[in-house]
Order: structure tokens, then sequence, then C-alpha cells
């Protein structure tokens, strides 16, 4: 299901194929993978680089989200990752324990390895918590 995803271009607030953020798609992979639909937000932020507004979404977010341990991650669940300092700032869909789905600023839809460093990342080293959907 995930390579249904791959190239979905980065869009600043976005929540469609024509281009998502990293909260967009996640909803969207919901939607339409799983027919349920996530708090939209739209509007909760004035742009992903509203590192204030985002960080205080994600981290209001966690209820409604059992953690998962990373070695146990699957198909949905939800990586919660952080800015350097430890403030919450993306979002991004576990394949399995080691591979997520996700967009980025300047980065379309790809697939990432945690444990591979991209754009000077270590996605692992980023990682705040995964999250399984529980409403």
């Amino acid at each position: 299901w995930a390579a249904a995803y791959v190239g979905i271009p980065y869009a600043d607030g976005g929540r469609g194929r024509d281009g998502c953020d990293c909260w967009g798609l996640v909803r969207l992979v919901f939607l339409e993978q799983w027919a349920i639909a996530l708090p939209d937000y739209r509007g909760a932020y004035s742009s992903a680089a509203d590192k204030a507004d985002v960080a205080r979404l994600l981290a209001g977010g966690k209820s409604g989200w059992v953690p998962v341990e990373p070695d146990q991650a699957g198909p949905g669940d939800v990586a919660l990752l952080c800015y350097a300092d430890g403030t919450p700032a993306h979002v991004g869909l576990m394949l399995d324990p080691r591979r997520m789905l996700h967009v980025h600023d300047g980065i379309d839809t790809t697939i990432a390895d945690l444990d591979r460093r991209t754009y000077g990342v270590r996605w692992r080293d980023r990682l705040d918590m995964i999250g399984r959907y529980a409403p």
C-alpha cells in the first residue's frame, strides 16, 4: 500500500494526493486504506514551520494512540519525531520496525530507513514515540 503514496509532493497544509504535509499524509493514508477519518487540524497551525503550534498539536494528539515498542511497529503505526531539542515536529507512517513512509518540506513522499542518515538526519535518533490508533 505504501508504494501508492510515494512521490506525492510536499505541500504545507496539504491534505490530498496533489500535495500533503506530514500530518496530511497520515490522514490521507488512514482515510484511503482504513476508512478512518483522523482530525484535519487544517487551520490549527499557520504553517508546518510554526514549531510552537505543531508541537502543541502533536503533544496533545498523543491521546487516542497506544504506544508501541519500536521493534513491534507495523503498518499504520505512526512515528512521532522531534527536533534535536526534543520538540515534537514530524510524523510518519511505519511500514515495519525499520521503515516509514513520510513527506517533509522539500522532499516528496518517500520511504525512509530509520537507521540510515538521510538529509543529515538519522530518523531513529529523533523518534519520540510510535503509536497505534486506538480510538
